[in-house]
């Protein structure tokens, strides 16, 4: 998993070979990003003796605190080649802005 910030937001990408949409749920909660699946084991079922299995197969959670604050409802993910692509805007804030105040006599 990689996690990056820009000027516009939060971006998560995550590798998940071999995965349709179906199998992930993207969730947050708060401050909390919460990136879920399941990843089926494959067709090699019938091998008699495995030489190394170093594929994880079956249930994963990954819980990500999100440390900006960021819009919920602008949230957008995509997966594309076997990559998860998850972003979340940032809220933009008013800036503040310098003013000077007379002071009464």
């Amino acid at each position: 998993m990689d996690i990056f910030e820009d000027e516009t937001g939060v971006h998560i990408h995550v590798e998940v070979p071999g995965m349709t949409r179906d199998e992930l749920s993207v969730r947050l909660n708060q401050d909390q990003l919460t990136i879920e699946g399941f990843k089926h084991r494959g067709n090699d079922l019938a091998c008699l003796r495995y030489i190394c299995v170093e594929r994880e197969f079956g249930v994963f959670r990954r819980i990500v605190k999100i440390s900006v604050s960021v819009d919920a409802s602008g949230g957008k993910a995509a997966l594309k080649d076997g990559i998860l692509e998850v972003i979340l805007p940032k809220v933009i804030e008013r800036r503040r802005s310098i003013i000077d105040i007379p002071i009464d006599s």
